[in-house]
């Protein structure tokens, strides 16, 4: 990629975005979006990512990267139930709880 464009994950195989799009490559070495904190590789960083999504604070650029990752069939499915049951309802009833 050009030293002008912003990295993003591409799928070599599956159904994920294409690695050669655009004139893009896929390279090794690259440490992930949000300089190597937004992951889902081990527990503690995926604990970070999804506390980022519940408090709805760029949900959809995790959302986004997942998809160019492994494809839109699922991912959808994943973040629209988190969002609802755990922005919506879960955080609130912690906040709730804690004020009261």
């Amino acid at each position: 990629m050009g030293d002008d464009a912003q990295a993003a994950p591409c799928a070599q195989a599956g159904n994920g975005r294409r690695c050669t799009l655009n004139g893009t490559e896929c390279s090794g070495g690259w440490p992930g979006p949000n300089d190597g904190i937004t992951h889902f590789d081990n527990l503690g960083f995926s604990m970070i990512t999804v506390y980022q999504c519940i408090t709805t604070q760029g949900w959809t650029d995790v959302l986004y990267w997942v998809n160019d990752a492994i494809g839109m069939e699922w991912p959808w499915l994943y973040f629209v139930t988190l969002i609802l049951l755990g922005s919506f309802f879960i955080l609130n009833l912690v906040l709730g709880v804690l004020c009261g």
